[in-house]
């Protein structure tokens, strides 16, 4: 099932109309709507990696968030060896499992 769709208005400068309306006519998109669509999502994933660095660096930035991990990498600390891998053949075969 597919979104309801917004019907909104636009200015596109008149080369970008023209490469959506290329891409529908050399079919690497259905329409020009989709083509815009796409091109959205794709700067919506790097807008979303922005956000996350943006919000692990205020985190960084909060003391009590640093103390907090520092408290949890020590609780985890005596655990790192077991269960993982330590010869080069055994990380291989979790390496090519991935």
């Amino acid at each position: 099932m597919s979104e309801a769709k917004q019907k909104i208005t636009l200015r596109l400068s008149p080369d970008v109309l023209e490469t959506a309306q290329d891409a529908v006519s050399v079919g690497i998109a259905t329409s020009t709507t989709s083509f815009i669509e796409d091109s959205i999502r794709a700067r919506a994933r790097e807008v979303r990696r922005v956000r996350m660095k943006q919000l692990a660096e205020e985190a960084m930035a909060d003391p009590d968030f640093v103390s907090d991990m520092r408290d949890t990498v020590r609780a985890f600390d005596p655990l790192a060896g077991e269960n993982w891998p330590v010869d080069a053949e055994s990380m291989a075969s979790v390496e090519a499992a991935a």
